[in-house]
Formats: C-alpha cells, sequence, structure tokens
C-alpha cells in the first residue's frame, strides 16, 4: 500500500505508516487465511473486465479482534491501458453482518418450528381420519339396523320454528323428529321453555336475548336442551328478531345438533394455530424486508457519498425506528387478523392485530 488514510487506525488498530510499504505489517496479512484466495480471485477477474470490483472478508485487528469489512475499489490505468495501482475504500460492516447472522439465527428457528408444527399437524390429521373412518364404520352400523335413525343423519336436521311472545306459533316436522313430538301441532301456544333443560338455561337465554337487543337484532348460543321424554341433549341455538326493541314479540329460532362440530373442533383449531404460524413468518419477512433493504442502500450511499452523511444517516434511523415499530407491535399482537399478500396466499396484518397505541415504554 502506497497511500492509507487515518481511518485504517480505528478500523485495524495500526497507524497509516504501519500499513504504508508494509512497514510493520501487510495488509493482506490481516485477512482472515480463508478468505484470501476467494477475494483475489474475484480482484483479478474485475481487473480483467476494467470493472470496479466490491468483496467482502474478514480481518484480525492488532489486538487480535475480527471485524467484517466491505472494500470496494477499481483499476488505475495509463494511457496505453496498462494497470498501474489499485484504489478504493474499506468500511467496517461487523454490526451489519451480526444483525445479518441474528436473523438467519432467527428465520432457521422460526423454520424448524413450522417443521415441528407440520410434523402435529399431519398427525392430527390422521387422528381426525381414523375417527372419521371409525365414525363412518358406527354409521353405517346403525343405517342398517334403524332406518329412522338413517334417514335423520343424512339429512342433518335443523328444527326451525316461529316464536310470537316466547310462544310457539310454528314449527318444522326437524323440530318436531329432534323432540320427540309427534305432530306439528303439539307444539302449537307452548312456551318455549318447555325444551330447555333447567329454568337456568332459559333464564341464560333471556338474558343473552337482551343483551343482543341492546346492539344487534339476532344471538346464538349453545344450550342444553329437553326432549319430550325428559333425555337431555346439547344444542346450538340461533335466533333472529323482527324488532330489536322487543326481541320476544316475534322471532325466528332454529337448533341443530352439535355433536360433530365439537368432535371435529380440535382439529379445526390445530389447523388454525398452523396457519397462524405461516402467515406470521410471511408478515415478518414483508415487514422486516423493507426496512432492511432501505439500510442497505442508505449505507451503501454513505460510503460511496460522504458529502450526503447526515441525510442518509437519518434514513438510516428512520429505516431502524421502522424495524423497532414492527417489533414493537409484534410484542403487541392482541387478535387474530390477517390480509391479502402475494400468490393468492394470506399473512398476519401485523398493524390490525396491534393494540399497540403511542411510544412504547421502553
Amino acid at each position: 500500500m502506497e497511500f492509507v488514510s487515518e481511518g485504517s487506525t480505528e478500523l485495524t488498530g495500526y497507524q497509516p505508516k504501519d500499513l504504508m510499504n508494509d512497514a510493520k505489517i501487510a495488509f493482506g496479512e490481516l485477512i482472515e487465511p480463508h478468505d484470501r484466495l476467494e477475494g483475489w480471485n474475484k480482484v483479478q477477474e474485475s481487473l480483467k473486465h476494467k470493472i470496479p470490483f466490491q468483496r467482502t472478508y474478514r480481518i484480525t485487528t492488532a489486538v487480535n479482534e475480527e471485524k467484517w469489512v466491505w472494500e470496494q475499489g477499481r483499476g488505475v490505468y495509463s494511457d496505453t491501458g496498462e494497470l498501474v495501482a489499485l484504489e478504493g475504500f474499506i468500511t467496517d460492516i461487523t454490526k451489519y453482518k451480526h444483525a445479518e447472522q441474528e436473523l438467519k439465527r432467527h428465520r432457521d428457528h422460526l423454520e424448524e418450528l413450522v417443521r415441528e408444527r407440520t410434523a402435529e399437524l399431519s398427525e392430527a390429521n390422521e387422528n381426525l381420519k381414523r375417527e372419521i373412518e371409525e365414525h363412518q364404520r358406527t354409521e353405517e352400523a346403525l343405517r342398517e339396523e334403524h332406518a329412522t335413525t338413517k334417514n335423520i343423519l343424512a339429512a342433518s336436521p335443523i328444527g326451525i320454528s316461529l316464536l310470537e311472545n316466547l310462544k310457539f306459533s310454528w314449527v318444522n316436522t326437524h323440530m318436531c323428529s329432534i323432540f320427540n313430538f309427534t305432530q306439528e301441532s303439539e307444539y302449537k301456544d307452548k312456551y318455549i321453555e318447555c325444551i330447555f333443560a333447567s329454568e337456568e338455561e332459559f333464564n341464560r337465554l333471556l338474558s343473552s336475548a337482551n343483551d343482543s337487543s341492546q346492539k344487534d337484532i339476532s344471538l346464538k348460543m349453545d344450550v342444553q336442551l329437553k326432549r319430550q321424554d325428559g333425555s337431555l341433549f346439547d344444542g346450538h341455538l340461533r335466533m333472529s328478531f323482527w324488532d330489536s326493541s322487543s326481541p320476544y314479540s316475534r322471532a325466528i329460532m332454529t337448533i341443530s345438533d352439535i355433536s360433530l362440530r365439537k368432535r371435529m373442533e380440535r382439529e379445526r383449531i390445530a389447523k388454525e394455530k398452523m396457519e397462524g404460524v405461516l402467515e406470521m413468518a410471511g408478515a415478518v419477512c414483508h415487514e422486516m424486508n423493507q426496512p432492511l433493504q432501505g439500510l442497505y442502500l442508505s449505507l451503501n450511499e454513505v460510503m460511496e457519498d460522504r458529502e450526503n452523511l447526515e441525510e442518509e444517516l437519518g434514513k438510516m434511523k428512520q429505516f431502524i425506528e421502522r424495524m423497532r415499530e414492527v417489533n414493537l407491535k409484534m410484542m403487541n399482537i392482541t387478535r387474530y387478523q390477517t390480509r391479502d399478500y402475494i400468490d393468492g396466499s394470506r399473512i398476519i396484518d401485523i398493524d390490525g392485530a396491534s393494540n399497540r397505541d403511542g411510544e412504547s415504554p421502553i
């Protein structure tokens, strides 16, 4: 090296005079041995085509500290095209490299979690498949022994009724089947309290209806119901009111069996959790990629044009603040909300899912 700037002291721990003309040590000796040959070949290839070169490598400083550096340079040629010198600059990118390595570690960890959840989902799917097959065998046996039961299960009946002042004014055939009434007229003018397992369950419906009338014209809830013979079962009840100010005057009530839904519920939740992991991975990559790209470009601008240092540092601060904001929003996610993404997939909507309002106390 014929000329070395004062920045060499901070970068390498050696004074410029130590490096010029290899007075104390040759700069090439500072380069990590594994990086030397690759860097040498890259520079020679660039010089061959008379184009600028860039390379990234590790050095060991005077105090035996390893640093990552980024170098950009070019050849200087005589009027006859003969290479007479190399010129360029070298800058410290250790912090960026460490951040890049940490990001890779987190990405690898996330991929491992996805693999684990995928295995869990596969096992859950196999369990569900076996359960469905067992259910199908049981259903087949019931169809052979009970023709009436077969028809009910095949039709997945839902009881429908019209209520006036909490009395049945009309019911469909399925409602009769569910509660073991022989004909629709047996319901006529009866209070709906007769189908509830207890007074407590009936009062819970009334309370929910009052609450719904304040904000909506419908309600839905799971309740315990009672057949005509006194046997109990769990059902899902929905009510739609004609007039929210007077919910009991006129309403439609439907009742359906929820046993199959509950059997499938665990699998649905497991699947949603898996989808949530993938959506979060996509959201994190999407949200972090843009500020990281901007930070990288700004860093290049700083290294290429020192006159815009303050402006570019301001940009980098904004990008870092943006990444910090994304991180804080992720820490404050309280609900599940997604948005459309590329290729028709969906990712977590970090802004919509976070309850963060204002600056974080940290």
